[in-house]
């Protein structure tokens, strides 16, 4: 396993909803993932290039700490997740099917104003050419399909198309995923994991 591949590991590792994790314990989280010992010297390299893609960032609430560079799983703190809980892999016995226009919601926990839960409307993505085919998600399958755009775009350079950072396997995984959202083939959050991890 190369240094490349470990840096996409630093994704699983530290707290999806950004908050920091201090260096040692993110050295002996990779190890048990990778199911070996990390020495001080390989973590740095791993943290360092993980920097420099811009996937973490240092944290600011413990020295030397270290936190994913937006919170990828929930698009920020406090806002919960409630992935369904398939009895398999097909993504499309997943699908719900709303016949009515109830909007999708991503709720927060809270009551501040940052925290307002994001909907979206039924109606207007109904009527948007290019939107049609969202209509039947649900609120996993949206997290879902923000969780593979967010691992395109960082994984994706804006001037060269043909530059990828850090795994290619991910980014490719991502790519597809994006395409079959489109094409009807949805996949909850569970399951839209798995894929990226298997693609390592």
């Amino acid at each position: 396993m190369d240094i490349n591949e470990m840096a996409d590991m630093m994704l699983e590792i530290l707290p999806p909803d950004g908050s920091a994790m201090n260096s040692v314990s993110a050295r002996q989280e990779l190890g048990k993932l990778v199911k070996r010992e990390i020495g001080e010297a390989e973590f740095e390299m791993v943290r360092d290039l993980s920097l420099m893609i811009g996937t973490i960032k240092w944290g600011c609430n413990q020295e030397r700490s270290i936190a994913l560079s937006e919170a990828l799983e929930h698009g920020g703190k406090n806002i919960p997740c409630h992935p369904a809980k398939p009895d398999s892999d097909d993504s499309e016995k997943m699908s719900q099917n709303y016949q009515s226009d109830d909007p999708i919601k991503l709720e927060s926990q809270t009551s501040t104003k940052q925290d307002e839960p994001l909907i979206l409307d039924r109606k207007s993505i109904r009527s948007g050419k290019y939107t049609k085919w969202a209509i039947d998600l649900s609120s996993d399958q949206l997290l879902a399909l923000l969780w593979m755009v967010g691992e395109y775009g960082i994984r994706s350079s804006l001037e060269k198309p043909e530059i990828f950072y850090g795994n290619q396997g991910r980014r490719e995984t991502a790519r597809r995923a994006l395409i079959e959202f489109v094409r009807g083939k949805k996949l909850t959050l569970e399951a839209a994991k798995k894929a990226l991890r298997s693609s390592c």
